[in-house]
């Protein structure tokens, strides 16, 4: 096995959901590393779709992680 292990810290939040709620995120720290909570929910608010969502804000996290290394994306 690995000489170092990382184990995950669980941050559990317990909510009662209402009526007036108007999304769940439910992210890995990957997401949350690069965007903050106003950043997720101002792009999740772009789109009518869930789907559409989380693929805006994963590309936007990759994007960030990107350019936070110092790396682009080609593309044709």
């Amino acid at each position: 096995p690995p000489p170092h292990r990382t184990l995950p810290i669980w941050q559990v939040v317990k909510k009662q959901i209402s009526s007036t709620d108007r999304m769940t995120i439910l992210a890995t720290d990957d997401v949350w590393e690069f965007l903050t909570n106003e950043m997720v929910i101002e792009i999740a608010m772009k789109h009518a779709s869930p789907l559409d969502a989380c693929r805006a804000i994963v590309a936007e996290a990759f994007r960030q992680w990107m350019q936070a290394r110092g790396l682009t994306i080609h593309t044709e």
